[in-house]
Order: structure tokens, then sequence, then C-alpha cells
């Protein structure tokens, strides 16, 4: 069995988004809540079935949405370091690997 662990900053970017879609439509924020729960569920079944993006760091879409989860697997433990729109700079997610 695989664990998984949002990471402080995976937490702020999904509350961060969870807000906005609230504001948008509380109808779409339950919809995204659901699929970030589906691609969590995707990732801690089969961490590995995702594409790294860098040597050890890897990327799983969250359909509908122009969202990602960025995670890495140590042992059996998959650590989530962000929820991220994809428009974002990449920058501010490189900052995290380190």
């Amino acid at each position: 069995m695989v664990l998984l662990t949002l990471l402080p900053p995976a937490e702020a970017d999904l509350l961060d988004a969870k807000l906005w879609y609230e504001k948008a439509d509380p109808a779409l924020s339950d919809d995204f809540k659901h699929r970030v729960a589906g691609a969590l569920s995707k990732i801690t079944d089969n961490p590995l079935a995702f594409p790294l993006i860098t040597d050890r760091l890897r990327r799983a879409l969250i359909g509908r949405f122009p969202y990602h989860i960025l995670y890495f697997l140590e042992s059996n433990h998959v650590y989530v370091i962000g929820v991220l729109n994809q428009r974002r700079n990449p920058t501010h997610w490189q900052s995290r690997t380190h």
C-alpha cells in the first residue's frame, strides 16, 4: 500500500484553488474537489503510471481543469509538492524541489 502526504505548499495550493472555484461557481468547486480526489486515488493506486518531468518528479493532470499534481515517490510513500495551475510560471514549483 502506498501512503500519500500533501506537503504544506500543496495543501495551500489546493485551498487557494478550491476557494477560487467556490467564488466562481460552487458546483464547479465540487467538481474540482471530486476530480482532485480521483487523481490522488489514481496516484496512490499506481504512482509510476504518470510521466516524469524531472529525474524524480512526476505530474498527474486533473481532468477538465487546468491544474496538475506534482509529486515524488520515496519507497512506498508519495509526497505531493504542488497542486498548480498549468499556466503558472514553472519557477514557482521548481523552487519546491530543493
